[in-house]
């Protein structure tokens, strides 16, 4: 594909507005109706998983806590919470991206729509029936996180480096989360996940951008629940205006 003319690479500041004007645009009536599935299933996903992850993570520190080091427990729950939210928000982004795979789809298409582009047709296969071909798609994307998220377990443990794993859990959730929505995109117009991964290689600054931004709003609650939808239209914006027409 040849590039547009005259157009510069995109930076950290189109990854985040890129992200914010995904937000924005749910609120058109051909996006509206189709982001509700979506939300509802975010809110039902984050719900379990915060009342599940707050009993485990109490009882966690309650037992590795020793009675004389209970004072510091007002100091790890920020971290940890912040820690179990970034991990349990990634997982909600690839359940509710297979399993609300035809809402996520429409939602690009309306998009895509609305920039008076031409989206590949829809896959019309009822959602059961490609399941098993979409789980197998994110087993090659579910390997790559497992390496990061191993590599940043990791960094807690090491002396001197656990002291940036905050920053590390924030930025390596930061790529994971820019890389799974935007990997959705890049599969309808035919290009799989390696495609994906090389882009946003190239373009690492506004990946970040983007990533950054998702992280920010999956960090509010109740807004978190709008993550899915807003991320799906946010990427479908990028892919338009910077990565359809790129150099191969």
């Amino acid at each position: 594909m040849n590039a547009q003319p005259h157009q510069p690479p995109p930076g950290f500041s189109a990854g985040i507005e890129g992200f914010w004007q995904g937000l924005g645009l749910l609120v058109l009536p051909g996006v509206r109706a189709w982001a509700l599935g979506p939300v509802l299933l975010a809110a039902l996903l984050l719900g379990l998983a915060a009342w599940f992850g707050i009993h485990a993570l109490d009882a966690a520190l309650e037992i590795w806590l020793a009675d004389q080091w209970r004072f510091l427990r007002w100091l790890i729950w920020p971290v940890a919470v912040a820690t179990t939210l970034l991990i349990g928000n990634l997982a909600l982004v690839v359940l509710a991206g297979i399993f609300g795979a035809p809402f996520l789809d429409r939602i690009s298409v309306a998009v895509e729509s609305h920039l008076d582009a031409r989206p590949p047709a829809l896959d019309e296969t009822r959602w059961w029936h490609s399941l098993l071909p979409a789980l197998a798609q994110e087993w090659r994307k579910l390997r790559y996180f497992g390496w990061l998220l191993l590599l940043l377990v990791f960094s807690v443990f090491i002396p001197g480096l656990n002291a940036l794993s905050p920053v590390l859990w924030c930025v390596g959730g930061a790529w994971m989360l820019a890389l799974e929505l935007l990997d959705g995109v890049f599969s309808r117009h035919g290009e799989p996940f390696p495609a994906a991964l090389t882009c946003l290689r190239q373009h690492r600054a506004c990946a970040y951008g983007f990533g950054l931004s998702a992280v920010c709003l999956s960090m509010v609650p109740l807004l978190n629940c709008l993550l899915l939808p807003a991320g799906v239209a946010g990427a479908t914006l990028l892919f338009h205006h910077h990565f359809q027409h790129r150099d191969p």
